[in-house]
């Protein structure tokens, strides 16, 4: 993982009314498009915690090169009372055809200022800032956050940022899914860090068990699969804000770096 993973963060526009009479019309989604939707958000309200197992695929396109790296996440609901915090830790790493190594990956972002990054191979720690003092984030509000999980997502912010549609079941998709397009719309292709996004919801839980994207900047691919998924389980406070291990080199990302 890179750091154009890590591409971070924030802002809705405002749009004052002589500038919104020049904006595209707005796409409305279908009916089944909007049922996806409610069912995505539904099943984010319902679960205070989910942890699942994670494959996280990058094509790169521009070195036609392939990176694969396995591991867990747990992810813990946005509540009044704190932001929603996540941590993932990747086990493994497979670049192209090659073996699949051992090669420990961590991240931890408590909602708070910082995202940890711990590498264990090079001994190396980098937290990221990617809020202010006292301000308020939401780190996985997609393609805003520095990781593409689809996990807690509003159906309004969705539709404010992308246009949504649908297609029937194909050949190739997760057994009992419904599919999502997301395409970026032009009024924020300046601050989504991804052009377009597909997604594969399941039928039963509403949870998504795979999204592909392609990122804005780099015009990687990136396709993510969740298996073995858990609902409800306590998660370990102590993950979501790890502490580096002594004597490892230490850097420090400030927010306008």
């Amino acid at each position: 993982m890179t750091r154009k993973i890590l591409t971070a963060i924030l802002l809705l526009a405002v749009i004052i009314p002589a500038v919104a009479q020049t904006q595209p019309a707005q796409t409305q989604p279908d009916e089944q498009s909007m049922r996806i939707l409610d069912k995505l958000e539904q099943a984010g309200e319902k679960h205070p915690t989910i942890e699942a197992d994670v494959l996280h695929d990058v094509f790169m396109r521009l070195s036609g090169d392939r990176e694969v790296r396995q591991g867990r996440v747990a992810y813990q609901r946005q509540t009044p009372e704190n932001p929603s915090r996540f941590y993932i830790r990747f086990d493994t790493l497979q670049q192209g055809a090659g073996r699949r190594l051992e090669d420990k990956v961590e991240y931890a972002c408590d909602g708070g200022m910082w995202l940890t990054e711990i590498k264990h191979r090079l001994k190396k720690v980098t937290r990221y800032q990617v809020a202010r003092q006292g301000q308020q984030i939401e780190p996985l509000r997609l393609g805003k956050g520095p990781f593409p999980l689809p996990f807690g997502q509003k159906s309004e912010d969705m539709l404010e940022h992308f246009d949504v549609s649908t297609r029937p079941s194909a050949p190739g998709d997760p057994a009992d899914t419904d599919f999502l397009k997301l395409l970026t719309k032009p009024q924020h292709k300046d601050n989504i860090n991804f052009v377009w996004m597909e997604m594969w919801v399941d039928r039963d839980s509403g949870l998504p068990t795979k999204i592909r994207c392609e990122e804005t900047a780099s015009k990687n691919i990136v396709t993510v699969t969740f298996s073995n998924t858990r609902t409800g389980a306590a998660v370990d406070t102590g993950l979501l804000s790890i502490t580096p291990p002594r004597g490892w080199q230490i850097e420090v990302v400030p927010l306008d770096k």
